[in-house]
């Protein structure tokens, strides 16, 4: 028999928001799902909606204003909002490393939504953030 190519398989990153470094507060974050992913690479993710962070849960508000500030490892290739497992925002990198969005909209229909962030950038190396829940 032939033996097969050994090739390390890509990694996978999982950050964590904490405001300390110390084992209750990791672990809070990750109960909150305060967290985000990445295909490897450190890519820095801020993703608020109205001020929650990325894996909260708050009440219904017809009002939503998502601020994400993303440093990237490599030039971002695209960003894109997600909202119920549909793209409804995207908006080509600026061919930097880093980017600051300001996006709103209204949504008159009383239902639970949930948003969530994705990041390529031109190296193909990807980014999640935790989705945050809204109603």
């Amino acid at each position: 028999p032939v033996e097969k190519e050994k090739r390390p398989l890509p990694g996978a990153l999982t950050a964590i928001i904490a405001p300390e470094l110390t084992k209750e507060a990791l672990w809070n974050a990750m109960k909150n799902r305060h967290t985000y992913a990445t295909t490897g690479v450190r890519i820095y993710i801020d993703f608020q909606l109205n001020q929650f962070i990325m894996g909260s849960e708050i009440p219904f508000t017809q009002d939503r204003n998502i601020h994400l500030m993303v440093h990237g490892t490599a030039p971002i290739k695209n960003v894109d909002i997600i909202r119920d497992g549909v793209d409804v925002f995207s908006i080509p990198g600026n061919g930097k490393w880093d980017m600051e969005l300001d996006w709103s909209e209204i949504q008159k229909e009383q239902r639970a939504n949930y948003y969530y962030i994705r990041i390529l950038q031109e190296d193909n190396n990807m980014a999640w953030a935790s989705p945050i829940w809204v109603g």
